[in-house]
């Protein structure tokens, strides 16, 4: 699967070694703000994705 993707999507990995796995290169173990990604197609470009705690999440579903 990882051969056929073009675009490759990484969180916080817990390793340089996770990241390479990941985007054929480190960096994605250094990311510390929630939701904070690296998304690589040409480059490697960073991002900011929505983030929910867990909680957050419980709340919402309860009061929906």
């Amino acid at each position: 699967l990882k051969a056929n993707l073009n675009t490759k999507v990484a969180f916080r990995a817990s390793t340089a070694k996770n990241s390479e796995v990941i985007l054929d290169e480190t960096g994605a173990e250094k990311l510390t703000v929630p939701g904070r990604g690296l998304v690589k197609f040409i480059d490697t470009q960073e991002f900011q994705a929505m983030y929910l705690s867990e909680d957050q999440a419980r709340e919402l579903i309860k009061n929906k």
